[in-house]
């Protein structure tokens, strides 16, 4: 991945996704999260280990060219990847875990993702809604003079 700021807020996000998976949260749904590495997200779909564990099942919602450049270069990507949100729906009501949504518009089917934890621009990393808790992301403000 170079080393541009899609791909360092790509890895970033990753590193929550697949946090997520380890906790064997349901879903998460990222929106307007700009700019990210589509290709790098991709590529991160499935067994986060060769052993039986947790999954990631991804959709990456309009972006065609980096799913099909993922699942031509790992057929076994298309049970984890997808550009459709509703395939994301379709997981749900089968109950896998974990989904995430990552899109760059407002969701046609958000109302049966409502139950998935939502990551945007402005959540902190750790912020674990809707609890409201800042688990990780402590803020250090500066006194006035």
């Amino acid at each position: 991945m170079a080393n541009t700021v899609a791909s360092q807020i790509s890895m970033v996000l990753l590193e929550e996704l697949n946090e997520a998976a380890q906790r064997g949260e349901f879903g998460v749904v990222v929106r307007d999260v700009k700019p990210l590495d589509f290709s790098a997200l991709a590529s991160a779909a499935g067994p986060l280990s060769s052993k039986r564990g947790p999954c990631l099942r991804l959709s990456l919602v309009d972006q065609n060219d980096a799913v099909m450049a993922a699942r031509a270069d790992e057929a076994s990507m298309g049970d984890f990847l997808s550009a459709n949100e509703e395939d994301a729906v379709q997981w749900r009501n089968e109950r896998l875990r974990t989904i995430a949504v990552v899109a760059q518009r407002p969701l046609a089917k958000a109302a049966s993702l409502r139950d998935f934890r939502s990551i945007g621009e402005v959540d902190p990393p750790g912020c674990r809604w809707p609890t409201g808790r800042w688990n990780s992301w402590d803020a250090t403000w500066p006194r006035s003079a």
